[in-house]
């Protein structure tokens, strides 16, 4: 399976992806204001000893390589523009070009058989329609059809309530004009004291804050009173 990164910005999706495809991307896209998030992904690809072409597509000279096709191109463009905890949320929020750009980008010049992306809950509610119809109109202009998900962390087995917006493209020639349909998911989990307890690894284990907290400090007393 060849896949691709477009923005992936600190790199979890694109990790999760290498790990479920088995292999590392082909190469990684991505803009210069971006920059700065993908550092640590690069850097730790470097540390694997793994060299991953990574192309910026607004600086001059960029060559994106042609030839071999592309199953998957997966996503991460910054949500701020769709998300509740911004201020002008909306049509009108310059974040939201990232989407739009990316999709045009990636469907007209790479033309894999599966583009995809995650987003802000909104994008799959009003909130998002104006965003809903440009991708839509996009994806139809170069041979593809899309389709949303909403669901959120609670229904995939973690203890968190993160409610996340998935939108795909499908190449109508590889899938025969059809849309996947996607499976119900409501997995069992962990509730989020066994999760913090059951960490067997020493990952992240060194203090950030030598401090003592206050005992009214709400994370602290989580801890101290129930995680024990």
């Amino acid at each position: 399976m060849r896949h691709v990164g477009m923005i992936p910005l600190i790199g979890g999706e694109i990790l999760a992806s290498d790990e479920v495809y088995g292999k590392t991307p082909e190469y990684i896209l991505s803009y210069s204001g971006f920059g700065g998030n993908e550092k640590h992904l690069l850097n730790y690809y470097k540390e694997q000893g793994h060299d991953i072409p990574y192309y910026v597509l607004d600086e001059d000279g960029t060559v994106v390589p042609k030839g071999n096709h592309i199953d998957v191109v997966s996503s991460v463009c910054p949500c701020a523009g769709l998300s509740s905890y911004h201020n002008k949320a909306g049509e009108d929020n310059p974040n939201n070009q990232w989407m739009e750009k990316s999709s045009e980008y990636i469907l007209e010049t790479i033309k894999p058989s599966v583009y995809w992306g995650e987003n802000a809950p909104a994008l799959a509610g009003k909130v998002g329609t104006f965003m809903k119809e440009k991708l839509f109109n996009i994806g139809q202009k170069n041979g593809y059809n899309m389709s949303i998900y909403l669901t959120k962390s609670l229904q995939h087995g973690g203890p968190q309530y993160r409610k996340r917006t998935f939108y795909f493209f499908w190449n109508k020639e590889k899938f025969d004009n059809k849309i996947p349909v996607f499976k119900y998911y409501n997995k069992p989990r962990p509730t989020i004291e066994d999760l913090i307890g059951g960490v067997n690894s020493n990952f992240q284990n060194e203090v950030l804050n030598k401090k003592i907290p206050s005992k009214d400090d709400p994370y602290y007393r989580f801890m101290l009173e129930v995680a024990k």
